[in-house]
């Protein structure tokens, strides 16, 4: 069921973002060269993946485009296409960086890997406009995977986008928080 609800809401957010798409990777094109950026993550059951995402810093320093872009998330929108294929979900623990994983438990990484990777989940919905740690967002993503099921998956969605809105007004950095 949430195969399917992934499927069929990927097409229709890639088909409201489309001109979005078009616009940012047109935009990237004249100030980057570059479209996207590439980044090699775990994904479900500790398999590599690649996730792609616009581009939103040069020479380790933001752009100002790219500012606007990870404040407002729509660096993101790439990972619609990987959500579509299958390799990760609207909703699951985030991918991070594979550097990430090793101080974590063999335990907790076999579990944080049970499922697919998401766009959004538990750690995401509960941005309270301050930085938080790795441990922290990694016991959220725990908390989530151990009680994860079609509920669950629904309440994170229809929180995401209030959540989205109040991290573009509280995070004028455009850091990950």
């Amino acid at each position: 069921m949430i195969r399917t609800l992934d499927f069929f809401l990927s097409l229709f957010f890639l088909f409201l973002f489309f001109p979005l798409l078009i616009l940012i990777s047109f935009l990237n094109i004249i100030f980057n060269k570059k479209i996207f950026y590439h980044s090699e993550r775990i994904g479900l059951n500790g398999k590599k993946i690649i996730v792609k995402k616009f581009i939103t810093i040069r020479d380790n320093k933001f752009l100002t485009f790219g500012r606007f872009l990870r404040r407002s998330s729509l660096d993101e929108i790439p990972q619609l296409f990987s959500v579509l294929s299958g390799e990760m979900s609207l909703v699951g623990p985030r991918p991070y960086p594979i550097e990430n994983f090793k101080n974590l438990s063999e335990e907790n990484f076999v579990l944080r890997h049970s499922i697919k990777p998401g766009l959004t989940g538990l750690s995401q919905i509960r941005f309270e406009g301050k930085k938080r740690t790795l441990d922290e967002k990694i016991y959220l993503d725990l908390k989530m995977i151990k009680k994860f099921n079609l509920i669950t998956y629904l309440k994170i969605l229809l929180f995401t986008p209030k959540v989205i809105i109040i991290r573009y007004l509280k995070n004028k950095s455009g850091d990950t928080l």
